[in-house]
This record gives C-alpha cells, sequence and structure tokens, in this order.
C-alpha cells in the first residue's frame, strides 16, 4: 500500500517528468511515449529515450507531420495518372497483338510480380475493353482505326 507521503512524493514527480519530456509524455493513462512505464524513476524514461524503438518511432512520426497533405493528394493522383495509363497501353499491346483480355487472368500473376502497376489489370475482360480499348471516341464509339 502506498501510505499519503509517497502519493504526493510520486505525484510531484509525475508532474516533474511531465515538465521534463513534454513531447514524450501522455497524460492518457500515465502513458509516457505511448508506453507505460514507472514514471518515478527518471532512469526509465532516459533508457527509453535512448532505445532504437524510440529513436525510430519519432523519425517515423516527424516524417508523417512533415508531409504535407496536398503533396500526400498530388502523388496519389499521380499514381492513379499512372495505374490508368498503364491500364490502356497494356490493353492497347493486347489488341494490337490479337491476345483476347479474356487471357489477362491467366497473365496477372507475372504481371503483378514483374511491372511497378501490374496490379492495376485486374478488371474483368468487360469492363477492360469498354474504358481503356483504344480507338474509341469520347462517347465510346469505335473510330476507324485505318486498317
Amino acid at each position: 500500500l502506498t501510505s499519503p507521503h509517497n502519493l504526493a512524493v510520486s505525484l510531484r514527480n509525475k508532474s516533474k517528468r511531465e515538465a521534463q519530456y513534454p513531447n514524450d509524455y501522455y497524460q492518457s493513462g500515465n502513458k509516457f511515449c505511448q508506453h507505460t512505464i514507472d514514471w518515478t524513476c527518471k532512469d526509465m524514461y532516459d533508457d527509453h529515450l535512448k532505445s532504437k524503438a524510440h529513436v525510430k518511432n519519432k523519425e517515423k512520426h516527424h516524417v508523417s507531420l512533415s508531409m504535407p497533405l496536398q503533396t500526400t493528394i498530388t502523388s496519389a493522383s499521380a499514381s492513379a495518372d499512372s495505374r490508368r495509363g498503364f491500364i490502356q497501353d497494356f490493353v492497347a499491346v493486347c489488341a494490337e497483338s490479337d491476345i483476347p483480355l479474356g487471357k489477362l487472368r491467366k497473365l496477372r500473376p507475372f504481371l503483378v510480380k514483374h511491372c511497378k502497376q501490374g496490379g492495376a489489370v485486374l478488371g474483368n475482360e468487360s469492363s477492360l475493353r469498354q474504358t481503356h480499348l483504344p480507338g474509341k471516341n469520347e462517347n465510346g464509339k469505335k473510330m476507324n482505326l485505318g486498317k
């Protein structure tokens, strides 16, 4: 059991630790750096702050905070455009080579393994034909390819 005197001392130590480590102390549940440790012993704080796990997590947290949301949206948009371009080019090559789009199921494991955007060609045959087959105008009507 804890005596009232020991409790008062430990509460003073707790507030001291909060002041010493403002970036790492969380109010919720007496946690320090998302870990429950004995906050009465300063050595435990210092040992944890020097640990590889703490340093790695703190760097990861700073990187995620430094990347603005707009950059993330822009990179996601660029990735979607790249994926769309890959699918269109791949479907065009299949059409020019007389490879039926139904055979893409057999090529999928190869594409996923060896192509960065290979997993993007996952649609079924009819959706690939309707949305990505070359030789269509904006209305989806077939254009004369000069063949």
